[in-house]
């Protein structure tokens, strides 16, 4: 199961059992004018369990072309997948090039199938060690390609409410996404 069904059966499970509509501390970001620092002001807003919407960012795709004749098409990670891949990446004192290695190993993990001019090559058809060496030759412009339509674009789970700082009286409509959101 995809890391967003599984946020969002979290979430609806959450709200059936400790109620539709709770209230989530946030932080007021705005720089009052005249001052330097952000107001800093704690408020509990209100967020309507029931409002969740599940958002796909314009320009999202799974299929990603990197040539005229070669498609990579990926696979959404499970939420165990992205925990795990996260506790490698947040390690103390991480090289470069070992955060290189593991995101390359993290997107080996995520491909679904490759369509080239010689047929489709489907993940269960080569190792993950083969997956990252394919990566490994990719050019910077295929990289950016998988990042700005498939990495930075991936769907999610949101709730939309309204922030009012009752110390500097600053007032904005939030977007409230991901599980460390809702419970921080």
């Amino acid at each position: 199961m995809s890391y967003f069904d599984t946020e969002f059966l979290y979430l609806a499970l959450r709200a059936r059992s400790v109620g539709e509509v709770q209230e989530v501390e946030y932080v007021c970001n705005n720089i009052p004018e005249g001052e330097t620092e952000p107001c800093g002001t704690k408020v509990m807003v209100p967020v309507d369990f029931t409002k969740m919407e599940f958002e796909v960012p314009e320009g999202h795709t799974r299929s990603i072309e990197l040539t005229d004749q070669v498609v990579l098409n990926m696979n959404y990670p499970s939420f165990e997948y992205l925990e795990d891949y996260s506790k490698k990446i947040g390690q103390e004192g991480l090289p470069p090039d070992d955060m290189f290695d593991i995101s390359l190993e993290y997107l080996a993990g995520l491909i679904d199938t490759v369509f080239t001019p010689d047929g489709v090559i489907k993940a269960n058809d080569f190792t993950k060690e083969e997956a990252v060496e394919w990566l490994e030759n990719l050019t910077e412009d295929n990289f950016l390609r998988i990042q700005q339509g498939y990495l930075n674009k991936s769907p999610k789970i949101a709730i939309k409410t309204h922030f009012h700082c009752k110390k500097c009286g600053w007032e904005q409509d939030i977007s409230l996404e991901g599980l460390e959101s809702f419970f921080d």
